[in-house]
């Protein structure tokens, strides 16, 4: 199996001979060799998105991590065009859900105290705020909260339409096409 005497590099003598006398340099312990593999590259940290992060900035990466006061004022020699492009396409931003839930609350409470006012000046406003929270809250990423932002709007308007009266008249055909007349739909630039 091992015509030259010599153990493969993967497999390690579990222990040195026991007899040392006389000829202890013909049966010493092999050291251990490489593996097979890409083992002397450096791995690089990966990010949120699952992509692999750059290499250039690990030390500075390690400073910033064990120093949180430490100022970096002279690395802008370390940036390039390259790289600040693919740290900021690797971010991925999204707005807190504390927010939207805080949001589409303070929304619904308005909305059953605006009930009673007429269809078109309640969508003039249901419009206005939508379309703010588009434009403070419009990132790349987000676009799943804005949708849920605009569904749970659209919900909450129609549920303070049904309690207009007792006989409620809103079905979902009639409210589609004050949605779609009222409400803006989501879109990142």
């Amino acid at each position: 199996m091992h015509a030259c005497g010599k153990s493969d590099e993967s497999i390690v003598p579990g222990k040195p001979p026991n007899k040392s006398a006389g000829n202890a340099l013909a049966e010493a312990v092999e050291g251990r060799g490489w593996t097979k593999g890409n083992t002397r590259q450096t791995a690089a940290p990966r990010t949120q998105s699952r992509t692999r992060a750059s290499n250039g900035l690990k030390s500075v990466r390690e400073v910033a991590r064990t120093d949180k006061r430490m100022r970096f004022t002279a690395l802008l020699h370390h940036v390039t065009e390259e790289r600040l492009r693919e740290s900021v396409y690797a971010l991925k931003r999204k707005a807190v859900a504390k927010r939207l839930r805080a949001k589409i609350q303070e929304v619904r409470k308005t909305l059953m105290r605006k009930r009673h006012d007429p269809i078109p000046e309640q969508g003039a406003w249901l419009r206005g705020v939508v379309q703010g929270y588009y434009n403070y809250h419009a990132i790349p990423g987000n676009l799943p909260a804005l949708e849920t932002f605009r569904t749970e709007t659209a919900r909450a308007w129609r549920h303070a339409l049904k309690r207009r009266r007792q006989r409620h008249r809103m079905n979902w055909e009639r409210f589609n096409k004050l949605d779609k007349r009222w409400i803006p739909r989501p879109k990142i630039l």
